[in-house]
């Protein structure tokens, strides 16, 4: 996992020239980019029945460690995302504008939020308190983490929400047939 969250660390940062502000909103275009790129390896890694698993011969339990620590990644590119275009906006005194005022800016606060919800409620003091209900609110989570995303992203990206979803759908397929 030092390994993943580095490698995401030198994309996100490669060639980043901390004198030219411009690379603010550079490194938040970039970021935001790899954080929806994480989207479908989560979802694999949270398969019962996955090629991961097939692949690497690991059980579920896991590669479910795996899938929490990605999508912690995820959190942190996300908030990455978020604190250098806060950063580039705030050069303008421009933030709370932009938070009132841009559909944009909303959604993409919306997915946040959601997905530091997610994050939280998967600690496992939390989780274990009622598996069962952990496991309906996330999903509900997850679907409303989607939702938000789908419409806070470029139309051309939209193929890192749509990997994922049918991911899902099938994970949950095969789970109802065998």
């Amino acid at each position: 996992m030092v390994a993943y969250i580095v490698l995401i660390v030198v994309c996100v940062f490669y060639r980043f020239n901390v004198k030219d502000f411009r690379d603010f909103e550079d490194i938040g275009y970039r970021s935001g980019f790899i954080a929806v790129c994480q989207m479908p390896l989560i979802v694999l890694l949270a398969g019962k029945r996955n090629i991961i698993g097939f692949l690497s011969g690991m059980g579920y339990e896991r590669l479910s460690w795996f899938h929490r620590w990605t999508a912690r990644a995820l959190l942190f590119t996300v908030l990455i995302h978020m604190g250098y275009w806060f950063t580039s906006w705030d050069r303008y005194d421009y933030i709370m504008v932009k938070i009132k005022t841009d559909p944009l800016t909303q959604k993409g606060i919306a997915a946040g939020g959601v997905l530091l919800w997610l994050v939280i409620s998967s600690f496992a003091p939390i989780r274990k308190l009622s598996y069962e209900v952990f496991v309906v609110q996330h999903i509900i989570s997850w679907l409303g983490f989607v939702a938000a995303l789908y419409f806070h992203i470029p139309d051309e990206n939209k193929i890192w929400i749509w990997l994922p979803l049918a991911f899902w759908a099938f994970d949950r397929f095969v789970r109802t047939i065998l």
